[in-house]
């Protein structure tokens, strides 16, 4: 991951003062990322990332210490040259430390990350076979099973990996594995009946497997790593979908020679999304500017219609939720209990519900209603009875809002659209789009394995899509 090897003259190297400044600036922006993360107005578990700090910090520490141990006059920070403009030799040490060190290949992720949103881990490990056992003897075969993802983005649903690698370390790559055996079959009329042979076929093999595309891939390590990337994406669905590979190559552009094309060639072949040089933004974002986008933003998937069930109802009308500071009762259950700890926590209003439901649309379904009503009837104090009315029964948004303020310690939103719409479960209303791809034996097959108010609620929306 380090920087490629070379003479590096002392011109082309950072200096040592640089790349400390460098690499306590970006574990700085990090921290302010994960606090920021931290604090969204609803709850994000925790955002992996403890190899990717762990190198940076790592970094530094290597770094400090062989500034301090660095006591040649000539091998200060102005990276070997005196006053006069005149090179002098860097220690030994210190020129390995600059040259060899991993931080540029750091930096260059968080940069990345800086472009993408919905970020969920960093240097994450996927398996290329979930279903193997897990206990594993040999490092060389627990790398070959596995695939080291550089930024999980768009919740999961896009895997990125970077590399900084260069045309040049590209051929010697070729070189050291044969480019006579890599070149084979991909020019003239052996390439144009391989990518038959390819279109023939469902992307990325579409069965699991890289299919032909496989045995056409040498052990140059970026294309076997994208070919890794790929076979653990097919292995490792997120919510039914083949997450996306997406490759960022800064330092690589299509012309920088015919074996770099065949190369780029292949990874398109594999199914890899590819950044090149000239897409890759010229400056980096500023933190400030991106630090609202880069964390996973569970309302961005939500629809302007949201469909509440009878749990997020009586969480609308529960004195737990509405009551700040409120003290058990000695009837209190340990589900209670739980609820009210919860609350002290979080604030589930204020915190949760109100930033996902304002501005939208709520609707519900009659059983759904109609059993809320039973809970409240049952068990619920007047207060709690008073607030179903209002969610429920209340005729006039306006004067539905003002009601549950005078009955909740929190504030309530002014674009809070109550009351909430209440429909038969099994009539489409007539401003919905319904998915006409879902059949009715489908959705009562479904159905009919939840309970009826479940059952009323998940068919009821998609039914109306």
């Amino acid at each position: 991951m380090g920087s490629e090897s070379g003479s590096g003259a002392p011109s082309d190297l950072p200096s040592l003062e640089s790349l400390l400044t460098r690499a306590r600036g970006l574990l700085d922006e990090l921290t302010r990322f994960k606090e920021h993360a931290s604090k969204r107005p609803y709850r994000q578990r925790s955002i992996p990332m403890r190899d990717f700090e762990g190198g940076i910090r790592s970094e530094i520490t290597h770094l400090e210490k062989v500034a301090s141990s660095n006591t040649n006059p000539d091998t200060t920070p102005n990276n070997g040259i005196d006053n006069i403009g005149e090179h002098k030799p860097l220690s030994g040490n210190t020129a390995a430390a600059l040259r060899t060190s991993n931080l540029p290949s750091y930096a260059l992720i968080w940069r990345t990350a800086k472009s993408s949103q919905g970020i969920t881990a960093f240097r994450q490990w996927f398996r290329i076979n979930p279903s193997a056992s897990g206990r594993r003897t040999e490092n060389k075969l627990k790398r070959a099973q596995k695939a080291l993802v550089d930024i999980v983005a768009e919740d999961g649903e896009v895997w990125i990996k970077v590399s900084s690698i260069t045309p040049k370390r590209i051929l010697y790559d070729c070189a050291k594995e044969g480019w006579g055996r890599f070149g084979e079959g991909l020019e003239g009329s052996d390439a144009e009946n391989e990518d038959q042979k390819t279109e023939t076929s469902t992307p990325n093999g579409g069965d699991g497997s890289t299919g032909n595309i496989e045995r056409d891939v040498p052990e140059i390590p970026l294309l076997r790593s994208a070919r890794d990337l790929v076979a653990a994406a097919k292995a490792n669905r997120v919510r039914g979908r083949i997450p996306q590979v997406r490759l960022i190559l800064p330092r690589i552009s299509k012309g920088d020679s015919s074996e770099v094309d065949l190369l780029l060639h292949q990874m398109t072949r594999l199914g890899c999304t590819l950044t090149l040089s000239p897409e890759y933004p010229s400056e980096e974002p500023n933190l400030e500017d991106v630090l609202d986008a880069m964390p996973v933003n569970p309302m961005a998937r939500l629809s302007q219609t949201l469909n509440i069930d009878c749990t997020i109802l009586i969480s609308l009308i529960s004195d737990i939720s509405h009551v700040s500071n409120l003290k058990p009762e000695s009837w209190f259950n340990a589900m209670l209990l739980e609820q009210l700890k919860f609350e002290s926590e979080e604030a589930l209003l204020p915190n949760i519900l109100y930033p996902v439901l304002k501005g939208r649309r709520l609707v519900t379904t009659e059983k759904a209603a109609a059993q809320c009503r039973v809970i409240v009837e049952t068990i619920g104090n007047e207060n709690e009875k008073k607030r179903c009315t209002v969610l429920l029964d209340c005729c006039k948004e306006e004067e539905a809002r003002k009601s549950l303020q005078q009955l909740s310690d929190y504030d309530v939103p002014a674009d809070l659209l109550i009351p909430i719409e209440v429909f038969r479960d099994d009539v489409v209303p007539v401003d919905a789009v319904p998915r006409s791809h879902i059949s009715e034996r489908l959705l009562e097959a479904v159905c009919g394995k939840l309970s009826k108010i479940n059952g009323s609620v998940f068919g009821f929306g998609w039914r109306t899509g």
